[in-house]
């Protein structure tokens, strides 16, 4: 009896990439129902033979698997797939990128030279509810710092900031962590990335941190913090901190209506007002905002007064503007 009710005889399971990608290519206008079950059936087999057989059993396959192109061909047509099948599709790469054999990792090896394969999982956030999918595949690719590299030279990684900003509040999330992960995750990597590219990362950032969306100002100015407060990203930080419009961008965000932003904005606030090395235009803005600044500071954020590293913080910085 056959499998995919395409021939008499079943093919073999080691084929099976390339069964699912002649499938796809062969989709229909009309009439699609029956054929798009049997591409779902495919991928299930797909998912399941891999869950079933030993690895050394599996080389044969997933030679198949990548010369059929399926992992990049896939991604295009996940609109078109049922839950299930997409919940699948995301096991089959979770168990590719897995792969090891010795030292090497060959979907790795494989995504290096098809680099489109995670431009396409990135560009999944613009299809309604597919970056959910797409997302954790494509944080498990960037779980290697090879293709981390590859991720942060592409222009993918400043659609992720319009991805940030999308009206569904999972995708927005899911692509926040997604850019949160390639800029943190190796950090040799991020820095030489933020040092080649200081201008343009740095205006894009200060547009989130800006936004009229709680969600979005909470989270970036978080990111800034984290990315200042890095100790691989000192020759970032002491660039960011010199410049007078990005203490005016912070200055404003202390008298954010939400606590926390107002709490992450200290943290910035913090490092900027600290500088011992401080440039004329930045001590020009601080002396000039000094009463304002005590007025503010003596009586910010009181329900955290019994942290004592933000009590202490906050008394060091009063002695600072202080003393200007």
């Amino acid at each position: 009896m056959p499998i995919f009710g395409r021939s008499k005889s079943s093919p073999d399971w080691s084929d099976l990439g390339r069964v699912c990608v002649d499938l796809l290519e062969s989709l229909p206008r009309e009439n699609e129902n029956e054929h798009l079950r049997e591409i779902f059936q495919t991928i299930r087999t797909m998912k399941d033979t891999i869950m079933n057989s030993e690895a050394d059993e599996q080389t044969t396959f997933w030679q198949e698997t990548y010369s059929s192109g399926f992992l990049l061909k896939v991604l295009p047509n996940l609109r078109k797939l049922d839950f299930e099948a997409k919940k699948d599709v995301r096991q089959i790469f979770f168990s590719a990128l897995q792969r090891r054999i010795g030292t090497t990792y060959p979907t790795v090896d494989y995504i290096l030279e098809k680099p489109e394969i995670l431009n396409l999982l990135c560009a999944q956030y613009e299809s309604q509810g597919d970056g959910l999918n797409t997302g954790p595949i494509l944080r498990e690719c960037l779980s290697y710092p090879e293709l981390t590299s590859v991720f942060l030279a592409s222009e993918s990684l400043y659609k992720l900031f319009s991805y940030c900003e999308l009206p569904t509040f999972d995708t927005a999330s899911d692509a926040f962590c997604t850019l949160r992960l390639v800029l943190t995750k190796h950090k040799k990597l991020s820095s030489e990335f933020l040092n080649t590219n200081y201008e343009r990362f740095f205006q894009r950032l200060d547009k989130m941190i800006l936004s009229e969306n709680y969600a979005t100002r909470r989270q970036f100015i978080k990111l800034l913090s984290d990315i200042l407060l890095e100790r691989t990203n000192f020759t970032v930080m002491s660039q960011y901190i010199s410049n007078p419009h990005h203490l005016k961008t912070v200055m404003g965000l202390l008298k954010d209506k939400s606590p926390s932003i107002q709490y992450e904005a200290f943290h910035v606030f913090k490092i900027l007002a600290a500088n011992p090395r401080k440039p004329e235009s930045v001590v020009d803005i601080l002396t000039r905002n000094k009463s304002k600044l005590i007025k503010l500071l003596t009586n910010f954020l009181p329900d955290r007064n019994s942290e004592v590293q933000f009590s202490e913080d906050k008394e060091y910085l009063l002695k600072q503007i202080e003393s200007l």
